[in-house]
């Protein structure tokens, strides 16, 4: 059914469809954090490393860098990368797990302070955030190589 773009009900239907998409972040945004929140690896508050600590050593030995997108997780391995979500913009940046941390109550992520202006949590109180692992593929590669070798074994030999 073909639809002239001069017809009175064709206009009316676009404008009702761009106000609903206009009102759509504010009216549904409560319903979208909470999505995220559920699908997140974890979840909440944030915290960001004080300008004091740029050159000394994090708890993998490497020096902390506050100009490098790091961050300190309690218990993820070294070398982890975590997508980093704002619940309250959606900004977000990907963070390699340099050290351990935090320390500090609630906080479930310590990240750097480039990291902390690239995700919009430099003046941001609540700070809170969406942490997503990211797995890589090679990971996953070297896993099943891994679980390959050891089914590959003969019985009462150890690699």
């Amino acid at each position: 059914m073909p639809v002239l773009n001069n017809s009175s009900e064709f206009k009316a239907a676009l404008l009702a469809v761009s106000l609903v998409f206009s009102l759509a972040p504010s009216a549904f945004s409560e319903e979208v954090t909470e999505a995220a929140a559920q699908a997140a690896d974890f979840a909440g508050k944030a915290a960001f490393y004080s300008s004091d600590l740029h050159g000394r050593k994090t708890a993998s030995g490497q020096a902390y860098d506050e100009g490098k997108l790091t961050a300190a997780h309690k218990h993820l391995p070294f070398g982890t990368k975590v997508t980093v979500v704002n619940r309250k913009n959606g900004k977000t940046c990907t963070l390699t797990i340099n050290d351990r941390g935090p320390y500090c109550g609630n906080h479930v992520i310590d990240v750097s302070k480039a990291a902390a202006k690239e995700l919009g949590l430099m003046s941001d109180n609540r700070r809170m955030v969406d942490c997503f692992i990211k797995i890589d593929a090679k990971d996953l590669i070297k896993k099943q190589q891994q679980k390959v070798k050891v089914a590959a074994q003969p019985e009462g030999e150890t690699l």
